[in-house]
């Protein structure tokens, strides 16, 4: 599982809510891994005793149903098949391993307390559900500066995924205007 936020607003301090993403099961669980592409290496750097370990999570373009949280996400596999493919020892064959490297809509997400935010803060209450951001109506003046701002920090962050499109803005506190 993995969580992330998303900012309530697009003026500074804007207050960030955080989201449980899981897999999706036919039942209401979420106790099913999510299984991550990733890479690996081992080395000793500098003929040393200590081994050097990495990894890293491959990701991908967002699929449209996280899009709206986040741009990317991690390449997920889906069957036991994929993992396998994946998992092969040897030299990972781009012709067949790149089709495995696609945006899935096999998650689902609700947003959850902010207590995931504490380092402190270990268990089950990190997984429950909180109520989503409320929306509210944005008038004329307010939508065409926030969208002005949107796009041109969209412009600068993520060039290759600037869209511009309706705008609808989560409640804002007043002391964050």
């Amino acid at each position: 599982a993995v969580v992330s936020t998303q900012s309530t607003g697009s003026t500074k301090g804007a207050e960030k809510i955080p989201y449980f993403v899981h897999k999706k099961t036919e039942a209401d669980t979420t106790d099913d891994l999510l299984m991550i592409a990733g890479l690996y290496d081992k080395c000793k750097l500098n003929n040393e005793e200590t081994t050097l370990y990495s990894a890293s999570v491959i990701t991908v373009g967002a699929s449209k149903s996280i899009s709206w949280l986040h741009h990317r996400m991690p390449a997920l596999l889906e069957t036991e098949s994929e993992i396998q493919q994946w998992l092969h020892t040897g030299m990972l064959k781009s012709k067949e391993t790149l089709p495995l490297l696609v945006p899935r809509l096999c998650i689902d997400l609700y947003p959850v307390s902010k207590v995931v935010n504490s380092v402190a803060t270990n268990g089950p209450s990190c997984l429950r559900k909180a109520e989503p951001p409320k929306k509210r109506k944005v008038n004329t003046l307010e939508k065409f500066f926030n969208k002005k701002q949107k796009t041109e920090s969209e412009n600068k962050e993520h060039p290759e995924s600037s869209k511009e499109g309706e705008l609808e803005v989560d409640e804002i506190k007043t002391e964050d205007l």
